[in-house]
């Protein structure tokens, strides 16, 4: 009877740490499935801000080159009246 009760448990046992590594793989298997496509929504997310960032720098200075390009034609065509420096007017 002992030997039965031996051999019993330990195949038991064999089973029961079977199922556990089988639960810990199904729950890795899981966890993986739920963090690699918020992985790659997170990585996606930041190559979007990264464009929106780039993007908007760029019209910035877009803006400001247009914007420092028509200043000086408008000086150079005299629309805006250049600021003379009085040198001895006291």
């Amino acid at each position: 009877m002992r030997y039965s009760k031996k051999a019993g448990s330990e195949g038991e046992g064999e089973c029961v740490s079977f199922v556990y590594l089988w639960i810990i793989k199904m729950i890795s298997f899981l966890l993986k499935g739920l963090f690699w496509p918020m992985h790659y929504l997170l990585k996606k997310l930041k190559f979007d801000i990264e464009g929106k960032v780039l993007k908007f720098h760029s019209e910035l200075f877009n803006r400001e080159v247009t914007m420092v390009v028509s200043e000086r034609l408008n000086k150079l065509k005299g629309k805006i009246p250049v600021p003379k420096k009085n040198a001895g007017s006291k």
